[in-house]
């Protein structure tokens, strides 16, 4: 769950903004439901170019 507070700065934009974010994990079909399963090789940048991630079997 992600909250944040903004202030607008200029006199075109909102004098005060309030967002929260909700996210939930939809389990994945076929997956292990092993809790304590981590990914070894950490998260991966989607926006990284394609021959700079290491993919790891």
């Amino acid at each position: 769950m992600n909250f944040g507070i903004g202030y607008g700065l200029t006199p075109a934009s909102d004098r005060l903004v309030v967002k929260t974010i909700i996210g939930y994990a939809f389990p994945v079909p076929g997956a292990t439901s092993d809790a304590n399963t981590r990914m070894s090789s950490g998260p991966v940048n989607p926006f990284a170019h394609a021959s700079a991630r290491s993919f790891q079997p």
